[in-house]
Order: structure tokens, then sequence, then C-alpha cells
């Protein structure tokens, strides 16, 4: 039979390994779906707009870029 601190401890690293695994495996499995968009569809109502776009000028600092 195991003693306490013994079983404390082989239970706290089966416990570990169960929760790595369980973590690891989901980027070891394929997707059971894929996400496929429904065609683009013609509206029967005409709307007459026009839309302007400001130029955009991004300023930020790109530390994080590689």
């Amino acid at each position: 039979m195991l003693e306490g601190a013994g079983f404390v401890l082989f239970d706290w690293v089966t416990g570990a390994r169960v929760v790595v695994r369980i973590l690891l495996g989901g980027c070891t499995t394929r997707a059971g779906w894929v996400y496929k968009p429904n065609p683009a569809e013609q509206s029967s109502i005409h709307v007459p707009l026009n839309v302007a776009v400001a130029h955009f000028s991004d300023q930020r600092d790109s530390d994080n870029s590689t």
C-alpha cells in the first residue's frame, strides 16, 4: 500500500500528465467540421448608394512585427 507523501506525489504527477494530454490532444486532432460559406446572392432590391472610404495610414509602432 502507498503511504502519505508518496501517494500524493504519484497522484499529482498522474493528474498533471492527464491534463497535459487533454490540452495537447486538441492540437493534434483534425477538426470534425469545415466552414463552407453560402454562395453570394444578388438582392432583388437596388439601393443607389455611394461609399467613400478615407485612406488609412497606420501610425503605430511595429515592435512586435517580424
